[in-house]
């Protein structure tokens, strides 16, 4: 699959979760939703955030790092789309209970942000991928 094809259908599924989300936004009564609507609500939204937050930030590393391996790309864009949405689906979650203060905020970026050193560093540790995992443009398939 080559990379294009690959962002297509990730776009394509971005933009389901969010047609999906906006659907169960315009026809469900949170008065009357039962467990089941209510966590297709969450999930919906954390994809969708998920998706629209990879697509940007691998677009910006494609344009700024562009000696950058496709796999290191995609997995940073992955990993830190998941943290970013993680973290908005928190202070989301936070705030419906009452619990959004300043401290709880800061204690979830400071437990998000030593998971990516974590990942930063396991990264490191490891051999480097072989070379011709660097992105093509001159592919034909």
């Amino acid at each position: 699959m080559t990379m294009r094809v690959f962002l297509f259908f990730v776009t394509v599924g971005t933009i389901l979760f969010w047609a999906g989300w906006g659907i169960i936004i315009f026809f469900l009564d949170p008065e009357q939703a039962t467990v089941l609507s209510l966590a297709i609500f969450y999930v919906s939204l954390f994809l969708a955030l998920v998706g629209t937050i990879f697509l940007f930030g691998n677009a910006l590393r494609t344009r700024f790092l562009k000696r950058q391996l496709l796999n290191n790309r995609l997995s940073t864009s992955l990993r830190q789309a998941v943290f970013f949405s993680a973290l908005i689906f928190g202070w989301g979650l936070l705030q419906i209970y009452g619990l959004a203060t300043w401290w709880n905020i800061i204690l979830l970026i400071l437990a998000l942000t030593i998971l990516e050193f974590f990942f930063i560093s396991r990264r490191k540790r490891g051999s480097p991928p072989p070379v011709d995992f660097y992105e093509r443009t001159d592919q034909t398939t």
